[in-house]
């Protein structure tokens, strides 16, 4: 409870670091917190994580730590692959997830290299842009242990809060009694990836009436965004988080994964950069 009055519910679109973080932050001052994370695997978001099993390419649960020997499964971080802790309150926070074992900061080795070389043979270095202030950032730079997904899973391990995995919300509209009242589906129907022609034939669902309602990503308030939007009802404060977030710069990004037959830090002498060249990054 609340100062002895009846906790409040608030549900939690997104189970990534935002959403888990605001998870702990809320639990830990007596909210009943649920957190809706659609996610096939399990909560990430851009903290998404990928394990392969080597020999038949088949992708598997990532929930526990495998052991270092394994060779018989690779393991991809391709939503983000680091975050930085620049700002007081942020060095804060990951201080105390480097403390619980959730984060590690990465000593690697990052530079930039041009894609070719010149008459002379030297790379154009400077034309290579950061990649999210890597290489240029003179601050540490952490990940996840384990991988970046456990880091947002751990958080909301700790909080307490409800957390419904592998639920999609797709609508948010006023309750007849008060709060928000959210439907939404499960299963295949609720991935990205899965064809229109299957989610389509899905009917949501009721998922509960919740006193508030905290979108964490940009997307979810945006109709345009492949099975990404919440569904915001008209006429519910829907136009204004829009005009909040609509010039937002949301940067689409594409992972290539591919597994090496040696780390490839010996072969450049780097564990992760970016590369320039032809005129673009």
């Amino acid at each position: 409870t609340l100062l002895g009055r009846k906790a409040m519910k608030v549900a939690i679109v997104g189970g990534g670091i935002t959403g888990a973080s605001a998870a702990s932050s809320l639990a830990g001052r007596g909210v009943e917190v649920t957190v809706f994370d659609q996610g096939g695997r399990g909560p990430g978001g851009r903290a998404s994580h990928r394990r392969v099993d080597a020999a038949s390419g088949t992708v598997g649960p990532d929930d526990a730590l495998l052991a270092p020997e394994d060779d018989s499964t690779y393991e991809f971080d391709h939503g983000c692959q680091f975050f930085r802790a620049d700002s007081p309150q942020m060095r804060a926070i990951t201080e105390r997830w480097v403390e619980a074992g959730w984060a590690s900061r990465w000593e690697g080795r990052f530079g930039r290299l041009g894609r070719g070389a010149d008459s002379r043979g030297s790379n154009d270095f400077a034309a290579a842009p950061d990649f999210f202030g890597v290489p240029g950032s003179e601050g540490p730079v952490y990940t996840g242990v384990g991988g970046m997904h456990r880091l947002p899973r751990a958080i909301l391990a700790a909080s307490g809060a409800s957390v419904r995995r592998g639920v999609r919300v797709s609508s948010v509209a006023p309750a007849a009694g008060g709060g928000w009242a959210l439907r939404g589906t499960g299963g295949l129907a609720a991935l990205h990836d899965t064809a229109n022609s299957i989610a389509d034939g899905v009917d949501d669902a009721p998922l509960g009436v919740f006193d508030a309602v905290l979108l964490t990503d940009a997307s979810q308030s945006l109709g345009g965004w492949h099975r990404a939007s919440a569904g915001l009802a008209a006429g519910t404060g829907s136009a204004e988080a829009v005009g909040r977030v609509r010039h937002r710069v949301r940067v689409p990004l594409f992972s290539a994964i591919v597994a090496l037959s040696h780390p490839i830090g010996e072969a450049v002498g780097l564990d992760a950069f970016t590369v320039s060249g032809g005129g673009s990054p």
